[in-house]
């Protein structure tokens, strides 16, 4: 029997980050069309249930979707102890081992395919060095994004010549990591492959509850969410509303700069003292919810604000234009990254340059101060694009289809 074996650093014991997101898709997407003569192996970083990232609801439908195919769940050790599912370089090279392992025990031969997301994997292909498996490793950002460090870099840039030296094709979740992963990294474009990142077909359903809005907010609201980083572009949005303070009929704003954890963070502190010290008419969000997500439909919603400086696909501006219930709110996005191929200014929504808060300020009132018509043009646009370039099943159909070790994979 032929093995497909899935490696996740999110998205299966719980879920805080987009990538995680994009990981429980992917697993959506695939194992319920895999052909009768495929084992599906799912191999996430283990996370203890009393972790904070642990979402018991969130295991057990990812759990129940591989039990549903007959999978196999083998739990792998980031000498974290099940604390958390990141970490740092050591974190990484402790997965790689363990990911090694297990797959050595499962048997790497040609009718084995490995897909490992994410960068927490990169030292595995160099580790497993040339095997009759196809192997393939999704990277879902950098150190150079993020601002990691040198040695950190140069840790990625080893790993990618390893990768290349023995085979191993490299999956992109965007154009713009492309141009990226080359130019940065050093990662030759033959061994490129594209695995798109987008949206399934159950999303253009989903109806999710949303946390209930403040008072302030019930007459209309501005939206913008991420992870806790300054690399979000928070600070550029909250300095853009001072910009913009005073003029008539500026919604509220909902700012949900999440993490998994109980108390706030450092940053989210600050962000909070921000708001306090400018006197902005904005409630912060600390804890991940998949609430604030479900504000996306809200009727009162009146724009979707993302001010990210890094971004290397760009998930929210899609769940905006495929959610059912959003119909009259506008997408205002920076142009970083990935976010660029999705909003595309006067056609899809309303774009900045990243790390530009004046730039950030006249885009929002371009938005806000747009017709009905305009909107809905705009969000017409954004839908055919979803529908076309980043319908999910059909990315990840076309991506198996090039990497599958045997005919017939779906």
């Amino acid at each position: 029997m032929a093995t497909v074996v899935v490696l996740l650093h999110d998205g299966f014991y719980g879920c805080g980050t987009g990538a995680g997101v994009s990981n429980r898709r992917f697993l959506e997407v695939l194992a319920p069309h895999l052909a009768p003569q495929y084992q599906l192996v799912v191999m996430p970083v283990r996370l203890a249930e009393d972790s904070n990232e642990y979402d018991t609801r969130w295991h057990q439908a990812m759990r129940s979707l591989v039990d549903g195919v007959d999978g196999t769940v083998v739990p792998l050790d980031n000498g974290a102890d099940g604390r958390f599912r990141f970490g740092s370089v050591a974190n990484w090279r402790r997965l790689a081992a363990s990911a090694e392992r297990h797959l050595r025990i499962i048997g790497l031969d040609r009718r084995t395919l490995v897909i490992a997301f994410d960068v927490p994997f990169l030292e595995l292909p160099g580790r497993l060095g040339r095997t009759d498996a196809r192997v393939v490793l999704v990277p879902r950002g950098s150190s150079a994004l993020y601002r990691r460090g040198q040695a950190d870099l140069e840790w990625e840039r080893e790993c990618y010549r390893r990768m290349a030296a023995c085979g191993t094709r490299v999956g992109l979740i965007s154009a713009f990591m492309g141009r990226h992963l080359a130019s940065v990294c050093g990662v030759p474009p033959t061994t490129m492959v594209r695995v798109y990142d987008g949206v399934t077909r159950s999303e253009w359903m989903d109806r999710a509850p949303a946390v209930p809005l403040p008072p302030s907010a019930i007459a209309g609201f501005m939206l913008a969410m991420g992870r806790a980083h300054p690399y979000k572009g928070f600070d550029d949005l909250l300095e853009a509303l001072v910009l913009v303070r005073g003029i008539p009929g500026l919604p509220h704003l909902v700012l949900a700069a999440v993490t998994e954890d109980d108390e706030p963070s450092a940053y989210q502190q600050h962000l909070q003292n921000r708001v306090t010290a400018d006197q902005l008419d904005v409630t912060v969000i600390t804890r991940f919810s998949w609430g604030a997500r479900g504000l996306i439909g809200h009727p009162a919603l009146r724009a979707v604000v993302v001010p990210s400086r890094v971004e290397p696909f760009g998930r929210i501006p899609m769940e905006v234009f495929s959610h059912p219930l959003n119909s009259d709110s506008a997408v205002v996005a920076s142009s970083a990254g990935g976010l660029a191929e999705v909003v595309l200014e006067g056609r899809t929504g309303f774009t900045f340059p990243p790390a530009s808060p004046a730039a950030l300020a006249r885009a929002i009132l371009r938005g806000l101060r747009s017709s009905p018509a305009e909107r809905a043009r705009l969000r017409a646009a954004g839908q055919r694009l979803v529908a076309v370039r980043y319908d999910y099943e059909a990315n990840v159909e076309k991506f198996l289809r090039t990497v599958a070790p045997i005919e017939a994979m779906l």
